[in-house]
């Protein structure tokens, strides 16, 4: 879910862009899945292989345009869902 102080974010876009190790250049904005978040501020990302990532959230609330981003690690095993909650500074 994507959050603003205790309010979850509709619409709110969410980006996963892979970290690629042998890449010279850090991960760009312009790649990846992107998806947006429902009326309740939830979001899904199906099928994500294992690896390291980058999770970008941008919102806009009350007029102003909030960013953030995290680096997440999707591992192999038998958990099928991991939970990632995002808040908007």
């Amino acid at each position: 879910s994507v959050m603003f102080r205790d309010d979850l974010v509709p619409k709110a876009e969410v980006r996963l862009i892979a970290i690629d190790d042998q890449a010279a250049d850090p991960p760009s904005d312009e790649t990846g899945i992107v998806v947006q978040t429902s009326q309740d501020g939830r979001y899904s990302i199906p099928g994500v292989a294992p690896g390291a990532y980058v999770l970008n959230a941008r919102g806009v609330i009350n007029n102003r345009v909030r960013r953030t981003e995290r680096e997440i690690t999707v591992s192999a095993g038998p958990q099928r869902t991991i939970h990632v909650d995002v808040a908007l500074p």
